[in-house]
C-alpha cells in the first residue's frame, strides 16, 4: 500500500525560501530585509495556522540558521534594526523576528550591553501597542532571554 501523500501546509508556499540560503551564508541585512519584508506582505500575522499546525512566519529560515553566538549576535542586530524602523501595523511581525533570533540562540548566549539597551529602548512602543494580540507574550519571551545579562535589569 502506498503512503497517504500530505497536503502542502502553507508554509510550503511561503516566499522568499530562495533567499534562505543566501541569507545564511552571507549573513546580509538586505537579504534578511528582503525575505521579512515578502514575508510580511505575504502573511501579515506571525503566527501561521493550517488545520492542526501553527508555524512562525519565518521558522523555515531559523530552522537552519546556525546558533553560535556570533550568527546570533549578527541577526539580532537586523532583527532590532527592522523592529525599531517598522511601522506600528507590522511591528508584531518585527517583535517575532526579534524573538525567533532570541530562542534560536544557545543557552549560553548572553546579549551584549547594546543589545540589551537596544531592546529595553522598545519598551514605550510595546507599552503603547500592548492591546495587539501576542505582542507583550513575545516580549515577555524576549525579556526573559535578555535578563542573562546582569545589566538589562538596570536599563
Amino acid at each position: 500500500m502506498e503512503p497517504r501523500k500530505r497536503r502542502p501546509l502553507a508554509i510550503d508556499k511561503a516566499p522568499g525560501k530562495e533567499l534562505i540560503p543566501l541569507i545564511v551564508n552571507k549573513k546580509s541585512f538586505d537579504d534578511l530585509f528582503t525575505f521579512y519584508k515578502g514575508r510580511v506582505d505575504w502573511h501579515e500575522y506571525p503566527l501561521i495556522h493550517d488545520m492542526f499546525y501553527t508555524f512562525g512566519l519565518f521558522e523555515d529560515l531559523f530552522d537552519v540558521l546556525p546558533n553560535d553566538n556570533e550568527t546570533i549576535g549578527i541577526f539580532l542586530e537586523f532583527a532590532l534594526e527592522i523592529a525599531e524602523k517598522e511601522t506600528d501595523e507590522r511591528f508584531i511581525s518585527a517583535s517575532f523576528l526579534v524573538l525567533d533570533c532570541c530562542q534560536t540562540a544557545s543557552k549560553e548566549w548572553i546579549p551584549s550591553d547594546d543589545t540589551a539597551r537596544r531592546i529595553a529602548n522598545l519598551k514605550p512602543r510595546i507599552e503603547k501597542l500592548k492591546k495587539v494580540n501576542n505582542l507583550v507574550g513575545f516580549w515577555d519571551q524576549i525579556i526573559k532571554i535578555c535578563s542573562r545579562n546582569k545589566n538589562f535589569s538596570r536599563m
